[in-house]
């Protein structure tokens, strides 16, 4: 069975909205970078999401995203959301910033006391290693210590968007 492509989503919510229109109808779809994209997450968005079918169902393939578009294109545009209701993107960057600083701040920043202390709590016993093991260990505890500010710097991140979007909700 050779799989074409015939259309490139714009994000993942379009795959998957095109991917279960095509397979509501028995068409076995396959979304090309659609693993790649979710596993690299807020820097994913440079990886194609490509909508791959057999060769034998592209023609109604193609007829049923026409029909998924001009349903979409026919609902009433949401209205603008408010400037103010996005997450400061001035936060964000403040709290990757102070990840990198000392592990934990990010965290801190953010509002997650108890992630922030936890992290820490890791990089103090992992600078306390590197200080006073550095010898046995080599750079072993620096590596952990990249570990928890990569952790620290996303995890401030997703806590910021998380709680901006809660209080939209809410």
């Amino acid at each position: 069975m050779d799989l074409i492509k015939i259309h490139t989503a714009s994000d993942n919510f379009e795959a998957d909205l095109i991917k279960g229109a095509l397979e509501s109808e028995g068409i076995s779809t396959y979304v090309q970078g659609s693993n790649h994209r979710s596993l690299y997450g807020l820097i994913g968005s440079f990886i194609e999401l490509n909508i791959m079918v057999p060769a034998e169902d592209a023609d109604n393939a193609l007829m049923i995203i026409n029909e998924t578009k001009n349903i979409k294109e026919s609902e009433p545009a949401p209205q603008e959301v408010e400037k103010k209701s996005r997450p400061s993107q001035k936060k964000r960057k403040v709290a990757f910033i102070m990840a990198f600083v000392l592990p934990g701040l990010g965290n801190y920043y953010a509002g997650n006391r108890e992630a922030g202390g936890w992290i820490l709590f890791l990089t103090a016993i992992f600078y306390s290693m590197f200080i006073m093991f550095s010898r046995v260990y080599g750079v072993y505890p620096l590596i952990g210590i990249v570990i928890l500010m990569t952790a620290d710097a996303t995890t401030s991140i997703v806590s910021i968007s998380n709680k901006k979007s809660s209080q939209d909700v809410g």
